[in-house]
């Protein structure tokens, strides 16, 4: 019996062709790869929306392994590099964590950030694995997805109020 077959959804607009193979091959090397072009937001000049299909954990940096992950983030990187403050969403979308499999986390980047900023809030994403889950834990409203904005005063990743059964679009 094969085990099944673990879905990443890459969700996009106004990314080069070249900026597209890097993501969707990255992801196509432990995933399956549901890509979707999306319509364009007049705020903004691109977007990018990864969801792994798995939770944000040690676990997750172990199994994309760190030259995906640097992949992944030197793209992301390099794509705010040369938009510019013209306008970059960027989403990456974790299904759990592990004090709850069922809640999705979301890491959400806009244009706006100076490139040192931007750079900075991507670097720090890793390095949450071990108190986030330990900060949702704690946290007294049960909810279904966590929106965690990097705060430029702080210079910090926050973990934002629930939305209780939002979908994570």
């Amino acid at each position: 019996m094969q085990r099944p077959t673990r879905i990443a959804l890459f969700r996009y607009f106004g990314l080069s062709p070249l900026e597209i193979e890097i993501i969707y091959n990255t992801l196509s090397s432990l995933f399956s790869v549901q890509e979707e072009n999306v319509p364009p937001d007049s705020n903004y000049l691109s977007f990018v929306e990864i969801q792994f299909p798995v939770s944000y954990s040690d676990s997750f940096f172990l199994l994309l392994g760190a030259d995906r992950w640097n992949k992944i983030k030197g793209l992301l990187k390099e794509m705010k590099r040369r938009r510019g403050s013209k306008g970059l969403k960027v989403s990456l979308v974790f299904c759990g964590v592990s004090a709850d499999p069922n809640l999705k986390v979301v890491f959400s980047l806009k244009s706006g950030k100076g490139l040192s900023q931007y750079d900075n809030a991507i670097e720090k994403i890793e390095y949450l694995v071990d108190t986030l889950p330990i900060q949702i834990a704690n946290s007294l409203v049960k909810t279904e997805r966590v929106d965690c904005v990097y705060d430029e005063s702080s210079l910090k990743w926050i973990p934002q109020n629930p939305h209780d059964g939002e979908d994570a679009r």
